[in-house]
């Protein structure tokens, strides 16, 4: 087997809007955790406390592989 390039974006539900965006990584089929740098989207904001949807997508074709929703835990100003 052979293992799946994939980005990971983090949106808001309602509108779509992107917040943060992963660089591609390669991901092995044996299921290993690994760890995914998330990088913020220029100019972007939201509050402390959004509902927001955590995203894993095949980087070649945009397909959804998996996805959870999440809290954002401080306020996205203060990510700096």
């Amino acid at each position: 087997m052979m293992g799946r390039q994939v980005v990971v974006k983090v949106v808001e539900p309602g509108s779509g809007r992107r917040l943060f965006k992963s660089q591609g990584h390669m991901l092995d089929p044996d299921g290993r955790p690994v760890a995914i740098a998330l990088d913020r989207e220029p100019n972007e904001a939201c509050a402390r406390g959004a509902r927001l949807q955590l995203e894993v997508r095949d980087a070649d074709n945009d397909e959804l592989l998996d996805h959870c929703e999440i809290d954002l835990k401080v306020d996205l100003e203060e990510w700096d």
